[in-house]
């Protein structure tokens, strides 16, 4: 399978986790009596903390350039090819075959 390709993949199966995920943790947090399974405990807890806002801050201080920074992100995003034409005509790579067990190239 092409990098590409399995990347696209590993973040569907994510996504499809997390999607699992968040229906158990909303079962849990409305059946706190089914907190204990074969294998795990879940413990339901609540923390409180200080949240700064910055919408309440005037705007000679929000537009200040000594205050801001740039920083860089850098993204890798994976779309399906949309020319049907086009899916799977490519080679899947220069010969090397990555696999979950090895380190990344580069």
């Amino acid at each position: 399978m092409h990098p590409v390709d399995e990347l696209a993949e590993i973040r569907s199966q994510i996504a499809g986790l997390k999607s699992r995920e968040g229906v158990l943790r909303q079962y849990l947090l409305q059946n706190r009596s089914e907190s204990m399974g074969l294998d795990f405990l879940a413990n339901v807890t609540t923390q409180s903390s200080r949240v700064f806002c910055r919408e309440k801050l005037p705007n000679y201080i929000l537009e200040a350039p000594a205050l801001w920074r740039t920083r860089e992100v850098t993204y890798v995003k994976v779309r399906p090819i949309a020319d049907a034409r086009f899916r799977g005509a490519r080679p899947a790579s220069t010969g090397v075959t990555l696999r979950s067990d090895q380190p990344p190239l580069g």
